[in-house]
């Protein structure tokens, strides 16, 4: 996913490449953002296609620049893609999103994110995280 999102940016930088079963990224200058930068991150994913289920600040940097960059694609996926994800990564989607994820969504792009959320939890049925979570967390999640 990684690749894909900058190669969709038309981002030069260099590619992350695996070495000895490591992912090596490319290094990014920059720091924490706070919340409301974070809620800018998880908008410019979406506006290139992509979600991410655990979105939080540590999943992203705040350049000197002042652009918001992912560093942290293991749970990115696409809508039109969620049949092809892993079984184990669907539930850890749903997992992380459940666990505070929905907090870093910007209310313009919820409804999207809730039904990818909801088409994920149909698709994994009994396996999913959601029927293992109380009411009151699921509600806090919009579910």
């Amino acid at each position: 996913m990684c690749n894909e999102y900058h190669i969709k940016i038309q981002s030069f930088k260099k590619p992350p490449t695996i070495v000895e079963k490591c992912i090596k990224m490319p290094f990014i200058n920059g720091k924490t953002p706070n919340f409301k930068d974070t809620l800018i991150g998880v908008n410019d994913l979406f506006k290139n296609g992509f979600f991410m289920g655990d979105a939080k600040p540590s999943n992203f940097l705040k350049t000197p620049e002042g652009s918001v960059e992912p560093i942290d694609f293991g749970l990115v996926f696409k809508h039109d893609t969620l049949e092809s994800i892993d079984h184990e990564v669907k539930k850890n989607i749903i997992s992380d999103y459940l666990k505070g994820g929905f907090r870093y969504i910007p209310n313009e792009i919820k409804n999207e994110y809730h039904s990818c959320i909801v088409k994920l939890d149909d698709i994994l049925g009994k396996d999913s995280p959601t029927r293992k979570i109380n009411l009151k967390i699921l509600s806090k999640a919009g579910l």
